[in-house]
């Protein structure tokens, strides 16, 4: 079946030179949608140890324009920093399961764009309610959670939705490494929001950081809104080609539908899915991963800036880590899909190893 698909596909690509096609372009724009999801997740990373303490207590060097642009020391202490982080990841956590669902009844496309857009809009809010809308800090401290907690919900829409976005357009032999490029959107985007965040914040102001992630934001959303659509079948400038050779190579996959009910769905086996072992092995597999990307994610730029570095230098060494996981995630795409269709290595074993390999690193 996988071997049919491909040379099909060969037929397609030697048939169109000049042809970009479609289902890549929604992959760029959808892993550009997770950039921009993680790049504005960096921004309270990049200012809250300078709102805690603007004016710098631990002798580390700041230009006179750097200063100059710092906002207004608020008397929040490290742990009120800590808990907003915390209420992000709150929304986060909890609007996984919800999403998933909406993206089942709803539309893949409208749950990923619609929820970025709020992202994008509480962003460019988020200096107003750190300093602006009171003068009584804890007013603005319990305004600014309530905007981190609906960030954290929009945030955590992203990831479902891409899946479901994933699911219409990737044909199988290709989501190896059509799924890792997607995904190295998320890796990317604190390397754009740390790398540049730093020199933006030095040179334009710390709260600027926030108005620029919004920016770049909302230019993504218009090519997104224009580009693309729900299913191949709507897109009015697919190729024929493609388009048959998507929808015949996830006909036997989508959704476990039967073709003659297309109302009805097979009963969802809920106990069995929260006694299982493997479900339960490849959550603690994803809850290690995510506690250290986000672990990163959040508390970087405090660390290196315990330790003497600039906020221009802070946000070039926070990005290395994530540069590298670029790289991988990209690789183990091809790697994934070569042991696959070269190796024929089955699907599960495939996902076994690249999972158990992508953690060993944890152990260090």
């Amino acid at each position: 079946m996988i071997n049919e698909q491909m040379n099909y596909k060969n037929d397609l690509n030697s048939n169109k030179i000049y042809y970009i096609p479609k289902r890549f372009i929604v992959a760029i724009l959808t892993s550009f949608g997770l950039l921009i999801s993680t790049v504005i997740q960096t921004n309270f990373s990049i200012t809250n140890s300078l709102i805690l303490n603007p004016h710098n207590s631990n002798d580390i060097p700041i230009d006179d324009h750097q200063l100059s642009n710092t906002p207004s020391k608020l008397n929040w202490t490290s742990l009120e920093l800590a808990y907003l982080n915390s209420i992000f990841y709150l929304g986060y956590l909890l609007a996984h399961i919800p999403a998933g669902f909406l993206v089942h009844k709803l539309s893949a496309t409208k749950i990923f764009l619609f929820p970025l857009l709020l992202l994008l809009i509480l962003n460019m809010l988020m200096p107003l309610s750190i300093s602006r809308i009171t003068s009584t800090y804890k007013l603005n401290y319990y305004i600014t959670g309530l905007v981190r907690f609906v960030q954290g919900l929009c945030t955590g829409c992203a990831f479902p939705s891409s899946h479901g976005i994933l699911a219409n357009w990737c044909p199988p032999s290709e989501r190896g490494r059509m799924g890792g490029f997607i995904y190295t959107g998320l890796y990317a985007g604190p390397v754009v929001g740390f790398f540049l965040g730093g020199f933006i914040a030095k040179y334009a102001g710390h709260y600027s950081v926030y108005y620029a992630s919004a920016s770049l934001g909302l230019i993504w959303s218009l090519g997104f809104v224009y580009f693309i659509y729900e299913k191949p079948i709507e897109h009015p400038t697919i190729s024929e080609e493609e388009l048959i050779y998507i929808e015949k190579s996830i006909a036997d996959i989508k959704y476990l539908y039967d073709e003659k009910e297309t109302n009805s769905i097979r009963k969802v086996p809920w106990k069995t899915i929260l006694i299982s072992l493997p479900v339960w092995a490849i959550c603690l597999a994803h809850f290690a991963r995510g506690w250290t990307f986000y672990l990163l994610l959040t508390n970087q730029p405090a660390f290196l800036n315990a330790f003497g570095f600039g906020v221009t230098e802070n946000g070039t060494l926070g990005s290395l880590p994530h540069i590298m996981k670029v790289l991988i995630a990209l690789l183990s795409g091809f790697i994934a899909d070569y042991m696959r269709l070269n190796l024929l290595w089955s699907t599960t074993n495939v996902r076994k190893i690249m999972t158990c390999t992508g953690r060993i690193y944890l152990v260090f």
